[in-house]
């Protein structure tokens, strides 16, 4: 099994700069996944992947990951839930108005 929602958030969370190697093209923040161009394929680092201590479930991962939303938006995502599954684009205006933040 496997959840595609959890291995692309995963992988998400370890996307970043960081330094290159020598024929490689990084992905991750300390290397622990690049291409590399010498070796044509994906190349992990599975110690420094085990290091990055990330949750072991879809629901933990998630709330650690909103846990680092800034306030107004982690409060406008409990009334926006609060609302229901559906809003209209003049709902949103509303709620950024009151929270101070752009809408698109």
């Amino acid at each position: 099994g496997g959840n595609p929602l959890f291995l692309g958030q995963i992988l998400s969370a370890i996307v970043g700069s960081g330094e290159s190697l020598p024929n490689s093209s990084p992905l991750s923040k300390g290397n622990e996944i690049f291409f590399s161009l010498s070796r044509r394929g994906w190349t992990w680092d599975i110690e420094k992947v085990w290091d990055l201590e990330l949750a072991d479930d879809v629901v933990s991962f998630i709330v650690h990951e909103m846990k680092k939303l800034p306030t107004d938006l982690l409060f406008g995502l409990k009334v926006a839930a609060c609302i229901g599954s559906r809003m209209t684009s003049d709902v949103i205006d509303i709620l950024s108005a009151e929270l101070s933040v752009a809408s698109t």
